[in-house]
């Protein structure tokens, strides 16, 4: 990786770390340069306005959460798919008690603008609603697109509370019952 790169790929992932846990528009390029121990100056090379880092750090969590798809698409069924999936908020319940959910809080964050980065993470969100749907569709369900919606904002409701009341539990319990509530699918069809 040429230096040129390595700085670009430092900012964007300070980026994402200090968006995460400060939000966007607290989060200066100032503190991203800081944190990436790239000069400030150096910045501008890279990234001429802040929304162009905040895009950078869409697309990275875009191809991130693109990565766990197709890894999760070698599963055998669609409810091992989704059990994957359910995974996921446990695994980071930590961070989200503390910080949120990375792409629903940037998500909500940005959505009070009218900007290219709004329509950004609205992409990135229907990208997930469209992967969870295939899964529904696969289990046979009649309504997969309310069903993925259903499912996704019952994550992004229990991440919510646990980072808002500082509940931790929250996601476990909630995980549990969208866990039976999936294999109530597979048993069904």
């Amino acid at each position: 990786m040429s230096t040129s790169s390595n700085k670009r790929e430092r900012l964007i992932m300070a980026a994402k770390d200090l968006i995460h846990r400060q939000g966007y528009n607290k989060t200066t390029l100032a503190d991203i340069a800081d944190s990436s121990g790239v000069p400030l100056g150096n910045v501008y090379y890279y990234f001429k306005t802040k929304d162009d880092i905040g895009s950078a750090v869409i697309h990275e969590r875009t191809e991130e959460l693109g990565e766990m798809y197709r890894q999760w698409d070698a599963l055998p069924t669609a409810a091992d798919r989704l059990h994957a999936l359910l995974d996921l908020p446990l695994q980071m319940r930590a961070a989200v008690t503390d910080y949120g959910c990375p792409v629903g809080s940037l998500a909500q964050e940005l959505n009070k603008e009218n900007s290219e980065l709004t329509r950004e993470t609205a992409r990135m969100l229907k990208m997930q609603v469209e992967w969870v749907s295939k899964q529904f569709e696969a289990l046979g369900s009649q309504q997969a697109q309310d069903d993925a919606v259903y499912l996704l904002s019952t994550m992004q409701g229990s991440l919510l509370f646990a980072n808002s009341l500082e509940q931790p539990d929250t996601v476990n319990r909630q995980i549990s019952r969208l866990r039976k509530w999936v294999n109530s699918f597979s048993r069904t069809n």
